[in-house]
């Protein structure tokens, strides 16, 4: 019996203003999913998902590239949810 995997091709698109809002709408063969950013400073901001998939939110911050295994050790990013505290 052999096995033959099969990619699709996923579709991105991005758009940024130049306030540093944004809209970003990736698809695949799992969906297509809709994101609002806003991108506060050079290394951080705010995302959120706002599509038939479900929403969410959450923070963007970046992350210094990875050059050798030896950088993996260490602590590692999380996610962290939005938590809606009622006042």
């Amino acid at each position: 019996m052999s096995c033959r995997q099969s990619r699709r091709r996923s579709q991105q698109v991005l758009s940024i203003t130049s306030d540093g809002r944004g809209l970003a709408s990736l698809t695949s063969a799992y969906g297509t999913y809709g994101f609002d950013f806003v991108l506060y400073s050079t290394s951080s901001g705010l995302i959120t998902e706002y599509d038939a998939n479900g929403t969410g939110s959450g923070t963007l911050d970046l992350q210094t590239a990875v050059t050798s295994l030896s950088a993996l050790a260490g602590r590692m990013p999380s996610v962290s949810p939005a938590v809606t505290v009622p006042t």
